[in-house]
């Protein structure tokens, strides 16, 4: 999940876990990376250590001093860039907190998401009894424009088998 943004570790940003990611650390043993359907197990202590701090107020120089051993944060950092799980704390593109999680859980950058929302038009068919507003709000909020000519068709029925 490339951000096309410098590697996060090596900027002076704040760094955090991707939005849909909760840290579990596990001391003595590693910890837990949770997200929507995953299970990820990271081992060694110097992530138990390390997760709480990436928190997305501290760049990974501030992280690794913070740390008994800035060598081996720099390589858990490394680890977990690598891995797609941390990024820079200013890439979620002024999106709010659930909708970022929510795009990054699907393998998108939330920020390119955000870039992009201003810019995406859909049309809208309804077939039976369909109430098309609640629809065009939701979309709205979302940032998406009505446009007939739209590539995005959605098609909003009410009911599966309606002809």
């Amino acid at each position: 999940m490339p951000d096309m943004l410098p590697p996060a570790s090596t900027t002076r940003a704040a760094l955090r876990l991707r939005p849909h990611l909760a840290a579990v650390p596990r001391p003595g043993e590693g910890a837990l990376l949770l997200g929507e359907g995953r299970l990820n197990a990271l081992h060694g202590d110097a992530f138990a250590t390390l997760l709480p701090l990436v928190d997305g107020t501290r760049d990974a120089n501030t992280i690794a001093a913070a740390m008994p051993d800035a060598l081996q944060a720099h390589y858990a950092l490394a680890v977990l860039e690598r891995g797609g799980h941390v990024i820079r704390a200013d890439a979620l593109g002024g999106l709010p907190e659930t909708e970022a999680a929510y795009w990054s859980s699907e393998g998108h950058d939330p920020q390119a998401v955000a870039d992009k929302l201003p810019e995406s038009r859909a049309a809208l068919r309804c077939i039976g009894a369909v109430d098309p507003a609640p629809l065009w709000e939701a979309f709205s909020a979302s940032g998406i424009t009505e446009d007939a000519d739209a590539d995005l068709l959605v098609l909003a029925t009410d009911h599966l088998l309606h002809p």
